[in-house]
C-alpha cells in the first residue's frame, strides 16, 4: 500500500496487493512506471520483478521500521499505531481503479484518519479541521521552516478541494491532483512512522500528539 503508484496507470491496470488473485485469468500489474500494465497470471513468473520494484520505493530504515510495526502483536498497538495503520489501509484503498472524486476523497480520509482527532471539541471549533491538520502535517514531516510552511500551504490547499466534493462545489479533480495529495499524505504516513517510533510511548495517543505539537509550537529555536 505504500508503494503502488497513484498515477499514472492505464485504464486497464487493475491495482492491488501482491498476493492477491484478480477476477480474469490474466490480472495486469504495473510494473517501472511504464505506459502499459505487465500480465502477470499468478504463477510467479512477474512476482520478482514486481517485488524489486515495491522494495525499491522505500529506503531500508522505512522497510525495518514497517517490520518492527507489524511484528507487533495487534493487541499491543497503540491508538496512534492503529491510527496510522488504519491511515495506510485509506491510502491503499486510493490507488485502486475509481473516480476522481471518490480517489480524492479516500486521500483526505486517510489525512483525517493519521493525523485527526482532537481532545477538546471548543479547540477544534476555535481553530478548524484544516488548520489543525495543517499544523499536525507540518511539525510531523517539515525538517525546517521552509518545508514546513509548504506542508501547512498544500494541505489547507488539497483539503480543501476534498471539502469542496463533500459538500459538492468542487468539480473537476484531475489524475495530477489524485498523485500529488497521495504523495503527500504518504510521505505524512512514512514521517509519522518515524515519529511514533522515536518518541515512543510519549506520543500513544492524539492527545499525546496535540500535547508534542504544541510543544513544538511554542519552543524556542535555541531549546529546539
Amino acid at each position: 500500500m505504500l508503494s503502488f503508484p497513484f498515477y499514472p496507470f492505464s485504464d486497464a491496470c487493475r491495482i492491488g496487493v501482491l498476493g492477491e488473485s484478480g477476477s480474469s485469468t490474466f490480472a495486469p500489474i504495473r510494473i517501472n512506471q511504464r505506459q502499459f500494465a505487465t500480465q502477470w497470471t499468478g504463477t510467479g513468473v512477474g512476482q520478482p520483478e514486481l517485488m524489486k520494484h515495491i522494495f525499491s520505493k522505500l529506503e531500508q530504515h522505512q522497510w525495518e521500521l514497517i517490520n518492527k510495526l507489524m511484528l507487533k502483536a495487534e493487541h499491543s498497538h497503540s491508538d496512534m499505531e492503529n491510527k496510522l495503520l488504519d491511515g495506510i489501509h485509506w491510502l491503499g484503498e486510493s490507488t485502486k481503479p475509481d473516480t476522481n472524486h471518490a480517489r480524492f476523497v479516500k486521500i483526505g480520509v486517510a489525512l483525517e484518519t493519521l493525523l485527526g482527532g482532537e481532545p477538546k471539541d471548543e479547540m477544534l471549533q476555535v481553530r478548524g479541521i484544516t488548520a489543525m491538520l495543517a499544523e499536525r502535517a507540518a511539525f510531523v514531516a517539515g525538517k525546517d521552516f521552509e518545508s514546513r510552511k509548504k506542508i501547512d500551504e498544500d494541505i489547507r490547499k488539497y483539503y480543501g478541494m476534498r471539502s469542496g466534493i463533500v459538500h459538492g462545489r468542487k468539480k473537476d479533480i484531475t489524475l495530477t491532483d489524485i498523485d500529488d495529495f497521495g504523495k503527500l499524505v504518504r510521505s505524512l504516513a512514512l514521517a509519522l512512522l518515524e515519529k511514533l517510533d522515536k518518541l515512543g510511548s510519549n506520543l500513544s495517543t492524539v492527545e499525546e500528539l496535540e500535547s508534542w505539537v504544541k510543544t513544538q509550537r511554542y519552543t524556542l529555536p535555541k531549546q529546539t
